[in-house]
Formats: C-alpha cells, sequence, structure tokens
C-alpha cells in the first residue's frame, strides 16, 4: 500500500490495474502530488510522443491548467495525494464543471505535478450524458461561475502574474459555450447576451485569443449580432462542432 495515495484493493477493485499503477509510479518516483495519464477517444489514432514526461512546479502546473491542454480539469486520468483534499468539497451548486473547480482549488496547494503521455485511459462519451444533451441553463450557470472564479482567485496577492492568462481561458471557454447555444438553438437570451457582452468587453485583444480566421469572424458576427450568428452558424459550422477544441474539456 502506498500511505496517503491508493491501497491495492481499491486498484483490484477498479478493473485499472495498469493505469493506476503507472499513475502510482510516477506519482512516487518523481516525488510529485499529482500524477497524470494521457486519455484518448477510442478508435481515433493520435500521432504522439509515448515517452514524453512533463514535471511542473505550483506556478508551472497552474500555467498549464490555464492552457486546458496538457493539463486540464478531469479527475479521471488522474492520481492525488488525498491530503490536497483537506477542506476541499465539491461545489453542490455546480451541475457541470465540478472537477475543474476542485482541481483548481487543488492545484494552489501542490508542488509538484508529473504528467506522462502513455494513453492510460479511454475517454467516451455516452449519449446520455449530461454534457452530450442539449446546451442547458444549469451548463450556463457553472461555466460561468467556475470560470469567474478562477479569474477572481487571480486577482488575489501572489496569483496576479495568472490573470491574464485566466481571462484568456475564460474567454475561449465562454466562446466555445455560445456556440453550443447557437447550434442547439438554446432560448436563453439574457444568458447569450452575458457571454456577448464579455467578448464586447474584450475586443480586439479577445480575438487574438482565437485561433483562426474562421473563428475571429465569426466572433466579430457574435459581438454584432447574436441572432445573424444563429443563422451563420448553420452554414459555417454546418451543424457539426460538438465543442469548440480551444474551449471546454478535451482529451489532449
Amino acid at each position: 500500500m502506498l500511505p496517503g495515495i491508493i491501497s491495492p484493493g481499491v486498484m483490484r477493485m477498479t478493473g485499472m490495474n495498469d493505469c493506476l499503477e503507472l499513475l502510482c509510479e510516477f506519482l512516487e518516483s518523481y516525488d510529485a502530488d499529482i500524477a497524470v495519464c494521457r486519455s484518448q477517444i477510442p478508435g481515433r489514432q493520435d500521432v504522439y510522443d509515448s515517452s514524453e514526461v512533463q514535471v511542473w512546479d505550483r506556478d508551472g502546473a497552474i500555467e498549464a491548467f490555464l492552457e486546458h491542454k496538457l493539463l486540464n480539469g478531469v479527475l479521471w486520468n488522474k492520481l492525488i495525494r488525498r491530503e490536497l483534499f483537506d477542506g476541499i468539497e465539491f461545489d453542490p451548486s455546480l451541475r457541470f464543471w465540478e472537477d475543474l473547480d476542485v482541481m483548481w482549488r487543488v492545484l494552489q496547494r501542490v508542488s509538484k505535478v508529473v504528467r506522462f503521455n502513455q494513453a492510460k485511459y479511454n475517454y467516451s462519451v455516452s449519449p446520455e450524458t449530461l454534457t452530450a444533451k442539449r446546451y442547458s441553463h444549469e451548463r450556463f450557470c457553472s461555466s460561468w461561475k467556475v470560470w469567474d472564479r478562477v479569474v477572481e482567485d487571480c486577482h488575489k496577492p501572489g496569483s496576479e502574474q495568472f490573470l491574464q492568462k485566466a481571462v484568456q481561458r475564460r474567454y475561449l471557454w465562454l466562446y466555445g459555450d455560445l456556440r453550443l447555444m447557437l447550434k442547439d438553438h438554446y432560448d436563453r437570451d439574457d444568458d447569450k447576451e452575458m457571454i456577448q457582452s464579455l467578448m464586447r468587453k474584450e475586443g480586439i485583444r479577445g480575438l487574438s485569443y482565437l485561433p483562426g480566421l474562421l473563428n475571429r469572424t465569426y466572433a466579430i458576427v457574435c459581438m454584432i449580432s447574436l441572432p445573424l450568428a444563429e443563422t451563420a452558424c448553420r452554414f459555417i459550422y454546418k451543424e457539426k462542432a460538438a465543442t469548440y477544441e480551444e474551449g471546454n474539456y478535451q482529451t489532449d
């Protein structure tokens, strides 16, 4: 048994021995607080170097989290020392992204995080899961609250160096949410207008966060007219954009 981490009995119960054993191995060998493995979508052929290992201190881990590529907010591909959770609980008001909220708070306490690039967790979305269903008001409220909290935390003394990246990630996430709203013909105009207002406030700087001319052009349309953006959505994205690749959860 590895004190403060996980017992062999739990490993047998999960049926994830290989994944958990490697997570434990990296956690111990790097004397880390969190170990992270790569996740993959079954059936998708990704090209990557499985020998890559990233090691971050606290500040590096927070920056990687705000980039939300190599280190994101999900808990299912991570092994975390249990003492980091002391006094931290899931926010019962969040219907979505409660794991992201917890991960953000846990990262404030770490000294070292290690990530190895071996795909040891298969990620798939069931049509019955909340994130696969049509956009909802609860999803908007959760997205707004979680990322507003992150930005607010980055205003605190000692965290100001992360503020710009936090503002950028909030913009990208909520832009991704707005795209989903328009794709799903979401009918809460006040929610859409809150995101539109944030995008207008960021202006040219916000557009610079977005990759590609198509995204920047579409964001301008969103800032000008939401009805026009909803009409354009059917033609530009042909009803196929499930999530924005630089916004909501990624698998890597």
